[in-house]
């Protein structure tokens, strides 16, 4: 089993859409049990993007330790393998004063019986991030191809070093440019941060498309350039719990 914290230094990267996407397709093609942990609390995007149905959330498991994750999970898209956590309101005031009570509550996904878990952390720095982080085995890094995105992933990357977490790479997201430009930022990036770029979604219309309409990417679009991109991480990802 693998628990993965999916993270980003900012805001309006396409985290979200990424691990939806990516968490469907390792579902869909690749049959693997899959649990999505919607831990982003200011947006629960991940939870509305499923359109999941739910009565008991994240949020009610920290405040009755007789709730345990595997009693909130919920089926996504009528895929009995994919496995959606809803996270509620309002972790960070249960979580600031006691981050010990979300990393122990994370931790119960390895008695699921899941083959991968995808953990949609919030954005920044915070203690739901770093529980989110601390309850994993590796972290994934979503950012944009621009300074701004390069500063995050370092500060995220010291971070992981202070909790010792190993990263699986950096996915690049909505990138713009030629070929050949890319791939010498993609080397000039590497290199600064020192995390293998594990792959790079090129800008897409239908992503917007499907973000306004709140559909999963992977699911309405399968063809589409981003759904491509997202595949070929998949497939890395696979290969790391096959």
């Amino acid at each position: 089993m693998l628990t993965i914290a999916v993270i980003s230094g900012k805001g309006g990267t396409g985290k979200t859409t990424i691990t939806a996407s990516l968490g469907y397709i390792l579902a869909s093609e690749y049959k693997k049990k899959v649990c999505l942990i919607d831990a982003d609390v200011g947006l629960s995007c991940l939870t509305r993007l499923f359109k999941v149905s739910y009565t008991l959330t994240l949020r009610d498991a920290l405040k009755d330790p007789a709730i345990k994750l595997a009693h909130i999970m919920r089926p996504a898209l009528s895929l009995q393998n994919l496995l959606i956590v809803p996270s509620g309101t309002a972790l960070h005031d249960l979580v600031a004063s006691n981050p010990k009570i979300l990393v122990s509550k994370l931790l119960e996904v390895s008695q699921s019986g899941v083959d991968v878990t995808l953990i949609d952390a919030p954005a920044g720095i915070s203690s739901v991030v770093i529980a989110s982080m601390v309850a994993s085995d590796k972290y994934m890094l979503v950012e944009e191809l621009n300074p701004w995105g390069i500063d995050a992933a370092l500060k995220l990357k010291s971070l992981a070093e202070k909790l010792q977490k190993p990263s699986i790479g950096l996915v690049l997201n909505d990138v713009v440019g030629w070929k050949g430009t890319v791939r010498r930022a993609i080397r000039s990036i590497e290199e600064i941060v020192g995390i293998r770029v594990l792959g790079v979604v090129p800008n897409d219309k239908v992503v917007r498309k499907a973000t306004m309409r709140l559909e999963v990417l992977a699911e309405k679009y399968p063809k589409s350039k981003a759904t491509k991109a997202i595949r070929e991480v998949a497939k890395k990802v696979a290969e790391l719990v096959s």
